[in-house]
């Protein structure tokens, strides 16, 4: 396996992604669900009927049964029956519809992501990106899916978050089939910034320097200093230390470790330059997240 596909990997296990599904529905007639503005990224899985997609500034686009809508970053959109514009009175209006009446059956959710590190990975990704059926891999998953929906079986909340974590994937690889433009999903992709960020996220506590990283790529200090900010939208030295941060606070909050042995993991040689370094781009101090997120924990436990 190469080392970007597996930069990639460790990427995608840093993002901290929640998936949940909140609706499976019938809709017949001139129905329309709109499902933006809860600063998540929605998604929406057509399980019966062909209906339409409208996102501000795009042609309405059409999606048939087994298609997988996602807007990364919930821009505004409306799913409806007709390729016109839905009459806003007719968006989110109730509807109890039986299967033998449905015109269209849907499933609604969102993908939530905790870890700052899928900032980036959102902002390469297109407004909307729709995985068609018969696409690579997706057939499988969406037939599981909708088998867990229908069967309502013991522990089926659980399969159908982890199968929507899948999803997430398959809409990565959907966008890379179609094309990064730019962000740091085309970095990984590209042969000279791919083994960089590969060897960045393996290797956070080596005490990289521009001219390594630089020959790394097989480039000039100047000329990989321009690409991968071209690319990755941040310097190479502060996306280090931005990965350097999210591994930090993985292990800040999943171990025991002190904060200076943290801070010794992520390739600070000094506990104080690394809690300034994490106050500043986190917002707290490293051990103020750790009591918060033990805090947050404790609480959920008692509800």
């Amino acid at each position: 396996m190469s080392t970007n596909r597996d930069s990639l990997s460790g990427l995608l296990r840093r993002l901290e992604l929640r998936a949940e599904i909140f609706k499976h529905a019938r809709y017949c007639g001139a129905w329309a669900v709109d499902t933006s503005g809860m600063r998540m990224a929605p998604f929406h899985l057509i399980q019966e009927g062909n209906c339409w997609l409208h996102v501000e500034g795009r042609p309405p686009t059409e999606l048939t049964p087994g298609d997988l809508v996602i807007l990364p970053r919930d821009s505004g959109h409306v799913v409806s029956a007709s390729a016109d514009r839905p009459v806003r009175d007719n968006i989110n209006r109730a509807t109890d519809v039986e299967r033998a009446a449905a015109d269209n059956v849907m499933l609604c959710g969102f993908f939530e992501f905790g870890g700052r590190i899928a900032w980036p990975v959102l902002d390469s990704l297109p407004d909307a990106v729709i995985v068609r059926r018969g696409e690579s891999g997706i057939d499988a998953l969406v037939s599981l899916i909708f088998d867990e929906l229908d069967g309502e079986r013991l522990g089926s909340y659980a399969v159908l978050e982890f199968l929507a974590h899948a999803l997430f994937v398959q809409v990565i690889r959907a966008a890379a089939r179609q094309g990064f433009e730019a962000g740091l999903l085309s970095a990984l992709a590209d042969p000279k910034l791919g083994p960089v960020l590969g060897r960045i996220h393996a290797e956070p506590e080596r005490p990289w320097t521009l001219a390594e990283l630089a020959d790394t790529a097989a480039l000039s200090r100047t000329a990989f200093a321009e690409q991968f900010r071209n690319r990755v939208g941040e310097p190479p030295m502060r996306y280090l230390n931005l990965w350097r941060l999210q591994v930090a606070r993985d292990l800040l909050l999943g171990s025991d470790l002190s904060v200076a042995q943290v801070a010794e993991r992520v390739g600070y040689t000094s506990d104080v330059s690394f809690r300034q370094k994490y106050r500043q781009e986190m917002g707290m101090t490293p051990s103020a997240a750790r009591r918060a997120a033990r805090s947050q924990s404790k609480n959920a436990g008692k509800a």
